[in-house]
């Protein structure tokens, strides 16, 4: 039964493992550059996040600004929200009651 297309492994994959003798006055110079590389690796990940906060702010900000200046009150938002939940409501019993004009009376769901 075949459960791949790869070549079979010839070769046991061997852990590599390292030893190496530490003197205790290298200890703060290692832990530094490890510090150093992560801070780096953390930077680099971070910029592209921090420049899509940044675009996603601006386009609040944008939002923000062209609400300020517009001129609709909230109780014209709550009228338009109301008529368009109405209008879509209607079309919806339109298209229950036409679905179900071709059913006889026994049949039809109230």
């Amino acid at each position: 039964m075949v459960f791949g297309w790869n070549k079979k492994k010839t070769e046991k994959e061997e852990s590599v493992l390292s030893s190496r003798e530490i003197k205790l006055d290298q200890i703060s110079a290692i832990l530094s550059d490890l510090k150093n590389s992560r801070q780096k690796h953390l930077v680099e990940n971070t910029a592209p996040l921090f420049s899509n906060i940044q675009d996603e702010l601006n386009s609040i900000l944008k939002i923000i600004d062209h609400l300020s200046h517009d001129s609709l009150k909230i109780d014209d938002i709550d009228n338009q929200a109301k008529d368009n939940r109405d209008k879509k409501q209607d079309r919806s019993n339109k298209h229950h009651i036409q679905r179900g004009q071709g059913q006889d009376a026994s049949t039809r769901h109230t």
